[in-house]
């Protein structure tokens, strides 16, 4: 009987910790699957979050370019380059011999100066207080030029608060453009305007100042004004290409009768065409440098480009890095 009931009981605690060991297992697997699903969860944020980044960092430079595009685009919108011209033959409407002002950018025609040519003018003088370069108002029913606080006084009140004035720049100073108007004019400045000239835009007829007008024109110089640099950098390109240094290099370059001596001294062969070229190494004129310094050490340095996983070259002088030396490349 005692055996029998120690062996129910070794079993029944074999049972029990059978029981324990397969809740542990559980309990264990059940943590290890929820730690799994955890990190997959946050690899998938973290990718989500790189995509987004990615995407925004994509857009933004997208944006970026095309706001350059947009800007070069303006600013070839804004470049004017005005002249003085004079309608000979009545092409225009205005008369025979009627000054004008033409942009050779856009073709554009103006009667009166533009806004580009009425920033090189002088400021008026305020009416009021009399002093120079001070106008920023001009006032139709008084035909005078006010300064801001003397706008203030003289139309501040009264009846004259109901005078026709304008400005005569906008919010970042520069001058306004209200286009050529109506001939004649009630605007001061370009009653101003039309009186300097020798022409009358009214009768269409010259003035006895014509001839002095017509001499002006042909000492005008034309004006040109917004970003140039695009223009002066492709023109700049276009006369280096076209150098007789550059043609040199390039056809010593694409000569075969060109060859490196071994001492590095060059010698002049002359092609079928007549021209001298030096036969010596081509990276000397492509490059203008040399492989050796005035005491005879080598000006290439190696280095290890673990980009490229390989050892390569670089100049100390032109910062030119290659991958053979111009000796080597050249054999």
């Amino acid at each position: 009987m005692v055996a029998e009931a120690r062996r129910i009981r070794n079993q029944q605690r074999s049972d029990a910790a059978t029981v324990l060991q397969r809740a542990i297992r559980t309990f264990l697997l059940r943590r290890r699957a929820r730690n799994i699903v955890r990190e997959l969860l946050e690899v998938q944020q973290r990718a989500e979050e790189m995509k987004r980044w990615a995407s925004t960092l994509v857009q933004s430079y997208w944006r970026r370019r095309q706001a350059h595009h947009r800007v070069r685009e303006e600013r070839k919108i804004q470049r004017t380059r005005w002249k003085q011209l004079v309608d000979t033959y009545n092409q225009h409407g205005a008369g025979y011999g009627a000054p004008f002002f033409y942009n050779q950018v856009n073709g554009e025609i103006r009667w009166r100066l533009p806004r580009d040519l009425l920033s090189l003018t002088v400021r008026p003088t305020c009416a009021q207080c009399e002093t120079p370069d001070s106008a920023s108002f001009e006032c139709s029913t008084c035909s005078e030029f006010f300064c801001d606080h003397c706008d203030v006084v003289v139309h501040g009140g009264g009846k004259r608060r109901l005078h026709n004035k304008r400005k005569l720049f906008d919010f970042y100073g520069r001058r306004r453009d209200y286009g050529d108007g109506e001939f004649p004019s009630i605007w001061p400045s370009e009653i101003l305007q039309d009186a300097a000239r020798g022409y009358d835009f009214e009768k269409l007829v010259p003035r006895d100042s014509y001839q002095d007008m017509l001499w002006e024109i042909s000492r005008f110089v034309p004006v040109s004004t917004g970003n140039w640099d695009d223009e002066l950098a492709a023109a700049k390109a276009a006369e280096a290409a076209t150098s007789p240094a550059v043609a040199l290099a390039f056809a010593t370059m694409l000569s075969e009768s060109a060859s490196a001596k071994p001492n590095n001294t060059s010698t002049i062969d002359t092609d079928s065409d007549g021209l001298g070229r030096p036969s010596g190494p081509k990276h000397h004129l492509l490059y203008r440098e040399q492989d050796f310094d005035e005491n005879g050490v080598s000006l290439w340095e190696s280095f290890y480009d673990y980009g490229q996983e390989e050892y390569r070259y670089y100049h100390r002088i032109s910062k030119r890095v290659v991958t053979q030396l111009p000796g080597q490349a050249q054999q």
